[in-house]
């Protein structure tokens, strides 16, 4: 996300520094630049959008499988498989915070 953030500053200095005359050829490209550049973030958006959704199913389904063997095992410790599902589970919710966070910002 920072990357086509980066992406679109860094398009509009070269914008701004570049001579731009009154012409209606240069302002045409100009907005056709900038709209495939926001086509491409709208679309890079949309794919962590449901990158993060099958993320959460995922965490969802690890959660009940912890969860059914924790049931069935009693009081046991936790196995490493669980250890690591959790620790997935952790920064699949760190991954959506941090879109949380970004969204407003835009």
């Amino acid at each position: 996300m920072k990357m086509y953030k980066s992406l679109l500053i860094s398009i509009g200095l070269g914008l701004l520094l570049t001579p731009c005359y009154a012409d209606e050829n240069a302002t045409e490209q100009t907005e056709g630049i900038v709209q495939d550049a926001e086509q491409v973030v709208s679309e890079e958006q949309e794919a962590m959008s449901e990158e993060l959704e099958l993320l959460r199913e995922a965490a969802r389904e690890e959660q009940a499988l912890i969860e059914e063997q924790e049931t069935e095992s009693g009081d046991e410790g936790l196995t490493e498989e669980q250890i690591i599902l959790r620790e997935e589970q952790e920064n699949a919710r760190a991954v959506e915070e941090s879109m949380r966070e970004e969204a407003p910002a835009e």
